[in-house]
């Protein structure tokens, strides 16, 4: 009987550590907090041609619970095309860049910047040009303290021919907080 009952105060203790352990690990456990994808009467998010000002693609607010690190991710896709048929050259050069300020500049030399650059010759003929870049971009910040943190996802632009518009598909953030 005695063994009986060491026996069963050891699985006692056994399960209370594991239920102890669980909860929490639950508590601490990554939260994940997303968007829906953006769109527009046309389907698109936005759009900018050569002589626009690139607004802010897209921000999101995201509430820390307590200090920890964030994994934002942006997902979506950037479409440009010629908008006239009288061109026999076309180019694009971008830089994206999930930044944590509005003012910010994405910056090739920093952390998760993306450049989308493309370029079309053409004899004469044309051909409808267009080309797609995908969005995909993740950047981990640190967060020092409980409170509430605003992401944007820039576009910074290096070259963009006068005959080019671009469009912005699906965009949306995502983030995991540990």
């Amino acid at each position: 009987m005695s063994t009986l009952t060491r026996l069963s105060s050891g699985l006692a203790l056994l399960c209370g550590s594991l239920v102890w352990a669980l909860s929490s690990f639950s508590a601490d456990a990554a939260s994940i907090t997303t968007q829906p994808r953006c769109t527009g009467p046309s389907g698109y998010c936005l759009s900018f041609g050569s002589a626009d000002t690139i607004p802010v693609i897209r921000s999101f607010n995201f509430t820390a619970p307590k200090a920890g690190t964030a994994q934002v991710t942006f997902h979506g896709s950037l479409y440009c095309g010629i908008s006239t048929n009288t061109t026999t050259f076309a180019r694009i050069d971008l830089v994206s860049q999930i930044v944590d300020r509005k003012n910010a500049v994405p910056d090739l030399s920093k952390a998760g910047s993306l450049r989308h650059a493309a370029g079309y010759t053409s004899n004469n003929t044309f051909h409808g040009w267009s080309t797609s870049f995908s969005l995909a971009s993740t950047r981990v910040f640190t967060i020092s303290a409980a409170g509430t943190q605003r992401y944007y996802f820039k576009i910074e632009r290096l070259l963009q021919d006068a005959n080019v518009t671009c469009y912005v598909y699906n965009a949306t953030f995502t983030i995991v907080f540990i």
